[in-house]
């Protein structure tokens, strides 16, 4: 009604700005249309969700033919409960018995293990010696014991132990352990020369073939014995495959422990593989093996590659490296990195984890995939890295670091913290009172506040992406990327940071021939510009209001922090020292005009010098 009030000419205005902002709109959405969107990488794949393991449990009938030995069971202890929980593990050889034994000792309980075939009767002894000894009040470190035995092993206590005596605990807990995956269950029983644990090994069918029929009979065992066992002693049951303990270590380690009345930890715990769990790494000759398990109760072992029995979708089959591990501090340009290292898994379709190593599935099981550290540490290097045993060495796997100057990592996180939303912002830290963080970094004035956060960063991030650096930096596996390289040229930095990746974790034991080496190169060279262009997105220069979520610090007040750092002596000279630390130029205003950076002019035209005063203030004394 309005509208039609207004003088004609007016209505004719607010029509054809009306018409122009639909329009505008409409070039809007078209253009977003045809930006090219970064396709997301894989999830970790689960390459052991279809196994024969349920085709051999329907093949197999108890009692076996021929039959086992008979199972005397009078020995077992039985009687009144008791604090402590007794149980017996009765698991297959090769199942990962042993890491599932580090993982249950690492938890409080107390394990009895035959050294060999000649030691079972000791180690049962053993056993029950403890139980007997366990006092009524369960004042034992150990809140459960148990008895580690193999079928054939559990079957020689048939003599030599005697009855059991009244009054002990209750009938143990049977915890039953086995592995789905029969192919390689049969794989990881073959010999293995010394040192070739992560390489790819040719397997002889006929040895192949020998080891999947005793894997067989040993399945029958394990399950006629665990069916024959459980009916007798009358405790509990719980059944684990390694296949549990592979792809949901926690959850099983939840599970354990509610079962064996064990604390429950919060600690991560992780797998300890030896071997790459893809067949398409481990196997040399996959192919001749693939077409040999068709028609056989073990084709559903084969995993996704079983349909054509190719490899081509596995740059490890070719001879390539694809685990890459990369780790950031914090406000070091963590979601910057994040976001490029998922362009690169999604170009090369693999799966992209974070926030630490220890939790990263790919790095767990040896297999392809992006494995990115927010909180990188030299501790978890050696451990994950550099450790000689470990996947990413065995691999060879490249490793990409970012770090930050040091008091621009403190001016960010002063600015961050005081309006962020993380929780433990919310909790007190050690020094602040029993008051939560970021309300104890309010309550003091700028440069109170300012300093304690700075010391705070000091003893975190900033001596961590140190020691980080001065671990790495001279091994031709690592990149390491300045923050203050991505704002002096974007594009240029994302260029190296996607050729290193490229000709890192792509690279192959034999150099291709020299008629396809031009056409590779080629490929690259285009491969890395697309990926340019996608990353351009995530340059604060061009989109900072696109990009600011709440973890870009305001540039305005940057200028005023830096002067108060830099004119406070002592957090100067730290600063200077994790500076150089890190691979920078000693002075600050080296350090800026290496980048193009006016944030030295800036001091010089804020502030007064530290000495002149400091002389000032000697001279007022």
């Amino acid at each position: 009604m309005a509208l039609v009030a207004l003088p004609a000419r007016y209505q004719r205005f607010l029509g054809c700005l009306a018409y122009s902002a639909l329009m505008l709109a409409a070039w809007w959405l078209r253009a977003a249309e045809r930006a090219p969107a970064p396709p997301l990488p894989l999830p970790p794949r689960d390459d052991d969700a279809s196994t024969s393991a349920a085709a051999l449990a329907n093949r197999t009938r108890c009692p076996l033919s021929p039959p086992l030995p008979p199972l005397s069971l009078r020995w077992l202890p039985a009687g009144r409960p008791g604090r402590v929980t007794p149980f017996l593990l009765l698991h297959e050889p090769h199942v990962g018995e042993g890491w599932l034994l580090r993982l249950l000792r690492a938890r409080g309980a107390a394990l009895h293990v035959p050294s060999d075939r000649g030691k079972v009767r000791e180690a049962a002894r053993g056993w029950l010696a403890a139980l007997r000894a366990t006092p009524a009040n369960g004042s034992l470190a150990a809140r459960a014991v148990g008895l580690a035995l193999t079928p054939n092993a559990l079957r020689i206590l048939n003599h030599g132990i005697g009855r059991a005596a009244g009054g002990q605990p209750a009938p143990p807990r049977l915890l039953l352990l086995s592995r789905r995956n029969r192919l390689k269950h049969a794989l990881s029983r073959l010999p293995r020369p010394n040192g070739t644990a992560a390489a790819p090994r040719r397997v002889p069918l006929e040895q192949l073939d020998a080891q999947l029929r005793r894997g067989e009979r040993s399945f029958g065992e394990w399950r006629c014995t665990a069916a024959q066992l459980a009916a007798a002693a009358g405790g509990e049951v719980l059944a684990l495959d390694y296949e549990d303990l592979l792809y949901h270590t926690q959850r099983s380690l939840a599970r354990l422990a509610a079962f064996l009345g064990l604390p429950a930890s919060h600690e991560p715990a992780y797998a300890t593989k030896r071997t790459p769990n893809s067949l398409c790494v481990a196997v040399a000759n996959y192919r001749e093996v693939c077409e040999a398990m068709r028609g056989t109760p073990w084709e559903a072992d084969l995993g996704p590659h079983a349909a054509d029995c190719s490899c081509d979708a596995d740059v490890a089959a070719r001879g390539g490296v694809r685990l890459v591990l990369a780790g950031s501090h914090h406000k070091t340009g963590t979601l910057l990195l994040e976001r490029v290292l998922q362009l690169y898994a999604a170009e090369v379709r693999t799966p992209f984890e974070k926030p630490a190593f220890q939790s990263c599935i790919s790095l767990q099981r040896r297999e392809a995939g992006v494995c990115f550290d927010e909180h990188l540490s030299a501790p978890k290097l050696q451990q994950w890295w550099s450790a000689p045993s470990g996947a990413a060495a065995s691999f060879g796997s490249p490793l990409l670091h970012i770090v930050r100057e040091p008091a621009e990592v403190c001016v960010s996180s002063y600015q961050y913290h005081l309006t962020s939303t993380e929780l433990w912002l919310q909790q007190p830290r050690p020094g602040t009172a029993g008051v939560p963080y970021q309300l104890y970094l309010r309550r003091k004035d700028r440069r109170a506040g300012l300093l304690f956060e700075c010391r705070r960063s000091i003893r975190d991030q900033i001596a961590q992406q140190a020691e980080a650096y001065e671990l790495t930096h001279r091994d031709p596996r690592v990149l390491t990327v300045r923050m203050e390289e991505t704002e002096a040229d974007f594009d240029g930095t994302m260029a190296s940071i996607f050729t290193f990746l490229f000709t890192a974790a792509w690279r192959s034991p034999s150099p291709p021939p020299p008629e396809h080496g031009a056409e590779l190169n080629r490929s690259l060279g285009s491969t890395v510009r697309r990926l340019v262009a996608l990353a351009g997105r995530y340059d604060v220069n061009r989109h900072r209001e696109q990009l600011d979520d709440g973890h870009l610090s305001a540039t305005q007040r940057k200028r005023e922090l830096r002067g108060i750092l830099l004119n406070e002596s002592k957090i100067a000279r730290e600063l200077m020292r994790y500076r150089t630390r890190t691979g920078y130029d000693a002075e600050y205003s080296a350090h800026c005009s290496r980048y193009g950076f006016k944030h030295h002019v800036e001091l010089r035209q804020d502030g007064v010098p530290v000495r002149r005063r400091q002389r000032r203030r000697r001279a007022m004394l």
